[in-house]
């Protein structure tokens, strides 16, 4: 080996050394060989937190009980039936959006969520709080929302006694007069638009927030058009 190759050979192993010991000093002493980490640390998993959850969200719902779903964690909204977790996980977005839910025709508006599903779980829905969320959404909009229904754009129709026809004044027979707070299904689904899943819906808003103030009222069920309730205006009676 000639001189000038021993100072190459002398002059890598020299390079080589240093390196080596630069990377010593610059990791920590518990640093994977190489520098190489195939898994990135992460938190422990609290088994018990978990196990708690788990048997929370499986739980029945029990006769009457109710769910918040202004303040309800997801899990506890998947419990509502036939929800489960995915749209549970879509009301909480919605009502985080929002700064909450008022009604059940608010909750109809979260993709997913339509009137069959709603009838299903309206007798388990609560909206608490409802003062709080119309405070913050007034923050938010930088004026106050006002909470009093538009004014119908015409007078509603006097009820006639049940059972009765009333005559039209061009003569022809009309429909008697449904009374919207006593009205079974079968009385809903006789009026015109009207089929058996509106019907469940009108029965379900009934049910959540209590008898109807006025015939205008049925804009904010689920699947109710202002032309549809327009129509149904001179058909039911609110007493």
């Amino acid at each position: 080996m000639s001189p000038k190759e021993r100072h190459a050979l002398a002059l890598l192993v020299t390079v080589g050394l240093v390196g080596h010991g630069i990377r010593l000093v610059a990791r920590a002493p518990d640093s994977a060989p190489g520098g190489v980490e195939l898994f990135a640390k992460s938190e422990p998993v609290d088994l018990a937190t978990h196990r708690a959850r788990s048997a929370r969200s499986g739980r029945a719902l029990a006769s009457g009980e109710r769910i918040d779903v202004n303040s309800a964690p997801f899990d506890e909204i998947a419990r509502l039936p036939r929800l489960g977790p995915s749209l549970a996980k879509a009301i909480v977005r919605s009502r985080d959006d929002r700064g909450g839910i008022l009604s059940l025709a608010e909750l109809d508006a979260v993709p997913g969520v339509g009137p069959a599903l709603l009838a299903a779980i309206a007798p388990h829905v609560g909206f608490g709080d409802t003062n709080r969320v119309k405070r913050a959404r007034a923050a938010t909009d930088g004026r106050t929302r006002s909470v009093v229904p538009e004014a119908p754009p015409a007078p509603l129709v006097a009820a006639e006694p049940a059972g009765t026809r009333a005559t039209a004044s061009s003569g022809e027979l009309v429909a008697p007069s449904v009374r919207l707070n006593s009205a079974s299904e079968k009385d809903l689904v006789g009026l015109p638009g009207i089929g058996p899943t509106r019907a469940k819906a009108i029965l379900a808003y009934r049910q959540s927030n209590g008898p109807f103030a006025s015939v205008w009222d049925l804009e904010k069920v689920p699947g109710l058009g202002r032309r549809l309730v327009r129509q149904l205006a001179s058909q039911v009676v609110v007493p």
